[in-house]
């Protein structure tokens, strides 16, 4: 211990070896062991806690529709929220819920009816949060998206999406992922149970390239996410009832602003040279962002520092060049 996660290989920034030391990891090794539900964890990001959340000595019961690939520690129990599979019994004994189970974007491009949106994400979580409440669970981690708050600004400066801007749902998951959160208002008030929504950015793009510079405005990195829901469930206390989280730097709220109308002036603010380094390697930036998110909430209540932003991304690339150039290649590491 620490684990160690090895990056994925990259396309554009070359980064094909790097690794970093999580931190966040160590905390989560030296706590209690904690018995937890992992809804919909058969996906990206459910397969990613349950590996973590596993090797570090925590018992983790998936439930989803689909089998995930076996991995040692983790108890699988076949679940369809959508088809309204009885959940009684199956959260008996579960400290903590991580609820990830929805259909979104893809789902609504692939053809699914407006009725299967509510259906799933808002009566599925429903009667979910009643068995939690049958069952005894402590505590609840959701997953909701920085897409409620809407588009980004089409020029000027770029809109900063934290916990206090306005939502502007744009479409039908937009609209559930906003009738989640109250419902996780409503358990919150009527029941013991602490219970959060993470707004997360995007883990999807088009290309490599587009995932790393999408980190200047929505990008999320899925070992980021994890950080995200692992500090919810260790906190003593969680403030707030929702949290943006993305793979953000640390910026002013002028400097997000600016990043609609000067963004390399912000990035050479926040990290000289990275402009000259990325025009050396290749790589366009791009002229503006329509919108920032901004993680300071989370940072400042819960710990949260995003270990995957564009800055590590470019260290790793240039390290991993330097390793491909060198006798014996040394992994990249960094306490974050």
């Amino acid at each position: 211990m620490p684990w160690v996660a090895a990056s994925p290989t990259r396309d554009v920034w070359g980064v094909t070896s790097a690794q970093v030391d999580l931190e966040w990891v160590t905390l989560l090794a030296a706590a209690v062991p904690l018995r937890v539900a992992i809804v919909g964890g058969s996906g990206r990001l459910g397969s990613w806690l349950a590996t973590v959340l596993a090797e570090t000595g925590h018992r983790v019961r998936v439930l989803d529709s689909v089998v995930p690939a076996p991995k040692r520690g983790v108890e699988f129990v076949q679940t369809a929220l959508a088809r309204g599979t009885s959940l009684e019994g199956r959260l008996d004994g579960i400290d903590c819920v991580i609820h990830l189970a929805a259909l979104h974007g893809a789902h609504l491009a692939g053809g699914h009816s407006r009725q299967d949106f509510w259906q799933v994400n808002v009566g599925g979580t429903s009667r979910l949060l009643r068995e939690c409440e049958r069952a005894g669970v402590a505590r609840v981690v959701a997953a909701s998206s920085t897409s409620v708050y809407g588009a980004g600004s089409p020029a000027g400066a770029a809109r900063v999406l934290d916990e206090e801007t306005p939502l502007a749902p744009e479409d039908i998951y937009d609209f559930t992922k906003i009738a989640t959160e109250r419902l996780l208002d409503e358990v919150r008030l009527r029941t013991p149970i602490v219970a959060t929504a993470l707004r997360f950015g995007r883990f999807f793009y088009p290309s490599e390239h587009d995932y790393q510079l999408r980190k200047l405005s929505t990008g999320l990195d899925v070992l980021d996410a994890c950080q995200a829901v692992v500090r919810v469930m260790l906190a003593d206390t969680v403030p707030r009832p929702a949290y943006c989280v993305a793979s953000d730097l640390s910026l002013s709220r002028g400097q997000r602003e600016r990043l609609g109308t000067d963004l390399p002036g912000v990035l050479e603010e926040a990290l000289p040279g990275l402009v000259g380094r990325c025009a050396e390697r290749g790589i366009p930036l791009p002229e503006r962002v329509g919108k920032s998110v901004d993680t300071s909430a989370i940072r400042a209540d819960l710990g949260y520092e995003p270990c995957r932003t564009i800055a590590w991304s470019l260290l790793a690339a240039e390290r991993a060049t330097l390793d491909r150039r060198a006798p014996v290649a040394a992994p990249v590491t960094r306490a974050c």
